[in-house]
């Protein structure tokens, strides 16, 4: 069960280790209620002599430091946090192959205020630490200083922003937005006069609260345990809290493996460009094949200008965050989706949308995103590794995205470029 530095090739520049705890059974633990957690990680040998950054542009989580380095890590475990007389749901199923949490700062966070850069990076360590920990959520997450907003804000896109308040409560809070709480659009589904009806939250509120406990909602939080107010937060709410989202999460059909369906489209960020021959395919089967013989119709626009062209929809608005949606169609076990895809001007690239649960839910393969100097995946509740790609004007692109089951793979001219799993 261990290794030594011996063992790895380049052992002198080696500076992370990431371990994941895959199909874990523990012993005397009915109905998995206590999900498996890694308590210790002793690292032998010299220290490299490389200072480990305390802030980056890259995804973080907990690195081992060189002298000096601030690490960021989760809190130590208190005995309340570690050892409960009544069972925790596991946050996922055994079978989730262990993708962190992980967060990134906001492009032009140099410009913070260092004060407010500082709370933010403890804040979302603190509290990211403490979910990873405590439980597998597999999320991209950006978190940004916004001096405009009154206290913070976060949503299912997996975007953050503090404002006038922030600390490891307001964090953890927000996460749990983050993760669906409020955001996801089934959350209304469940609600009944204002009580939560879904199974697993309820029998997960009781097992803290008794057999009589009532989970309470409103559109956007619950209680107890939803951290609503500083008051609320000590080192076990804040446990429960966490418990208490991966329990709403499984209410809502987040879970490890949760096949990708839902809606596709095309969309723009900042840019303008050219779609045609938008196909979505089952084996040898047509689900879906564009027809633009009647302008839009069939399609459902969100900003920007649209227009058919020839053939050919186009969208000439420099506004960010513009779609088009296929009206009324949800797709559903393995398909794959076609099209291609020319960039007439702007900013970046083009939005390739599939597997989105509604209109405004980020489920895109963003190519030649942040400036376009990157693709990336960005799949509800999954993660992907943005990689270097850039996308030029005025040629058109093959585009292809396969969904099978939890995964997705994504091709630009036949080749496979990146792939992702929920």
């Amino acid at each position: 069960y261990g290794f030594s530095s011996d063992l790895l090739p380049d052992a002198p520049s080696a500076r992370h280790v990431r371990i994941n705890v895959h199909r874990a059974v523990l012993h005397n633990n009915p109905n998995n209620w206590y999900p498996p957690i890694l308590y210790e990680v002793k690292v032998y040998g010299a220290r490299a002599g490389q200072t480990a950054q305390g802030v980056t542009d890259n995804a973080r989580t907990a690195a081992v430091p060189g002298p000096g380095a601030r690490t960021p890590q989760a809190p130590k475990p208190q005995a309340s946090e570690t050892k409960s007389a009544e069972p925790a749901a596991a946050a996922v199923p055994a079978d989730f192959s262990g993708h962190p949490m992980v967060y990134r700062l906001a492009d032009g966070h140099g410009g913070w205020p260092a004060d407010k850069r500082r709370r933010v990076v403890e804040a979302m360590d603190a509290a990211i630490g403490l979910y990873n920990r405590l439980g597998v959520f597999p999320k991209n997450v950006t978190a940004a200083y916004s001096p405009d907003t009154p206290t913070a804000d976060g949503n299912y896109n997996g975007n953050i922003r503090f404002g006038g308040q922030i600390n490891r409560r307001v964090a953890l809070h927000e996460l749990g937005h983050v993760l669906g709480i409020g955001t996801h659009p089934r959350w209304r589904s469940l609600i009944r006069d204002r009580k939560w009806t879904g199974r697993h939250a309820l029998a997960q509120v009781r097992a803290f609260a008794g057999p009589e406990a009532v989970l309470n909602v409103d559109g956007m939080h619950f209680w107890p345990y939803g951290l609503n107010y500083d008051r609320e937060s000590s080192p076990e709410n804040d446990r429960r809290h966490v418990l208490m989202v991966a329990a709403f999460r499984r209410d809502l059909g987040i879970v490890a493996g949760e096949p990708i369906r839902g809606m596709v489209g095309v969309g723009t960020w900042a840019t303008q460009a050219e779609f045609k021959d938008i196909k979505v395919t089952r084996g040898g089967r047509t689900l879906l094949s564009s027809d633009f013989s009647r302008g839009t119709r069939g399609w459902k626009t969100l900003r920007g200008k649209w227009e058919v062209v020839g053939g050919v929809l186009r969208q000439t608005s420099e506004e960010e965050n513009v779609r088009a949606l296929v009206v009324g169609d949800t797709f559903e076990g393995d398909h794959t989706l076609t099209l291609k895809a020319r960039k007439l001007g702007g900013r970046e690239g083009f939005l390739v949308i599939f597997g989105s649960p509604g209109d405004e839910t980020k489920s895109w393969w963003n190519l030649g995103g942040w400036g376009n100097t990157r693709h990336a995946l960005e799949v509800p509740d999954g993660a992907s590794t943005p990689v270097a790609g850039s996308i030029e004007p005025g040629r058109w692109y093959d585009i292809r995205v396969e969904v099978r089951g939890a995964t997705v793979k994504a091709y630009l001219d036949g080749k496979l470029v990146q792939q992702a799993r929920r």
